[in-house]
């Protein structure tokens, strides 16, 4: 009887550590270049699986500060460098493609710009703040679980749609020079910096998006359209109607008929500075 205890006991603490391990979020990329570099901030610990077969590392995460400035390498393949705003966290291959496993139960921000990823898998991470996976060669971008989402960059990629429909928190988005020909913005009502230059957006796609554009009163609303098709014969009207500044090509601005009293002191630059924090706005 006992022994018949000691196993049904042994079985559940098996089941509960499988199922603690299983429900730690983990983000997965495929990467393509010799030496990715990765830039990670949040909380607790995080591992890092390389996919090349070395040991699987495990570091501490700090929070995105300013006060940070340390070197540590590991070993000749991995190097981290503590630096402004997160954990850059380096590696080198012997050849190309691996799988990349990330696992933290609280990364806010994740970088992974530039490190020619095929493919990314942040839908676990419900703590994630801040993406920017900018300059890679993506074409698809699942965000629909990431609910705290303030800000997404995914510039330079090959994404012909993008769903941030649940991502009603987000208040910049970067989606410039890829293949969008429509994009629905109106579940994001903080929304208050948009790129969208360089797209596949006609006259009438312009204006759809425009109509879908939050019209609350506040920091300063940029949108940026040019290069797309259609920038020359949209209705800039609708956005400035609704208190957006519209880039239309680089250097004019349409302007809202009235930014006197509608706009508070608070400006946002909008600009390309990542990661995205919240105090910037």
């Amino acid at each position: 009887m006992k022994i018949h205890v000691y196993w049904m006991i042994l079985i559940a603490v098996v089941v509960s550590c499988k199922k603690e391990l299983a429900d730690v979020p983990v983000i997965t990329m495929i990467s393509k270049a010799s030496e990715p570099n990765i830039y990670i901030a949040g909380s607790g610990s995080v591992s890092i699986d390389w996919g090349d077969g070395k040991a699987v590392e495990t570091h501490t995460l700090y929070p995105y500060n300013y006060d940070i400035w340390e070197w540590l390498s590991i070993n000749e393949e991995s190097y981290i460098y503590k630096f402004g705003h997160s954990f850059e966290f380096g590696h080198s291959f012997d050849q190309f493609a691996y799988t990349i496993t990330i696992k933290g139960e609280n990364i806010t921000h994740l970088n992974c710009a530039g490190i020619r990823l095929t493919n990314l898998y942040v839908n676990k991470n419900k703590a994630l703040k801040a993406l920017n996976c900018s300059n890679n060669n993506l074409m698809e971008i699942d965000v629909k679980n990431n609910t705290e989402l303030l800000g997404l960059h995914c510039d330079d990629n090959l994404l012909s749609n993008i769903d941030v429909s649940n991502n009603t928190a987000l208040k910049e988005l970067h989606c410039r020079s890829n293949q969008l020909n429509s994009l629905d913005l109106s579940s994001n009502t903080e929304l208050v910096c948009l790129w969208i230059l360089s797209n596949q957006l006609s006259a009438s796609a312009l204006d759809n998006l425009f109509e879908t554009l939050n019209d609350k009163f506040g920091p300063r609303k940029n949108v940026w359209i040019y290069s797309n098709p259609g920038a020359d014969d949209c209705d800039l009207n609708i956005a400035s109607d609704k208190h957006w500044y519209v880039n239309k090509w680089a250097g004019a601005v349409h302007w809202p008929i009235n930014t006197g009293s509608i706009f508070s002191s608070v400006t946002n630059t909008c600009g390309n500075s990542f990661p995205y924090e919240e105090s910037n706005l």
